[in-house]
C-alpha cells in the first residue's frame, strides 16, 4: 500500500524491499527444515545465527549517509 501511495521510483523501492523480505519469509523455514532433517537443530540454529552476524555486520560497517544539520 506504501509502495502505490508513493508514486514513482519510490514505490519501486519499497515494493521491492518488501519482496526480498516476503522471499526471505518463505525460504527460511523451509532451509531450516531442510537443515535440521538432514542434519541437526544445531546446524539450523547456526545458520540461523550466521545470517544474523552478517547482517549485523553489514549494519555496522554501513557508512552514514546522513549529515547532521
Amino acid at each position: 500500500m506504501i509502495g502505490d501511495l508513493l508514486r514513482g521510483p519510490g514505490g519501486m523501492l519499497v515494493a521491492s524491499y518488501q519482496m526480498a523480505g516476503d522471499a526471505g519469509s518463505v525460504t527460511g523455514p523451509i532451509a531450516a527444515g531442510l537443515l535440521v532433517d538432514s542434519a541437526s537443530f544445531e546446524a539450523a540454529f547456526g545458520l540461523g545465527a550466521a545470517v544474523l552476524a552478517v547482517a549485523g555486520l553489514l549494519v555496522v560497517s554501513a557508512p552514514e549517509t546522513r549529515t547532521p544539520p
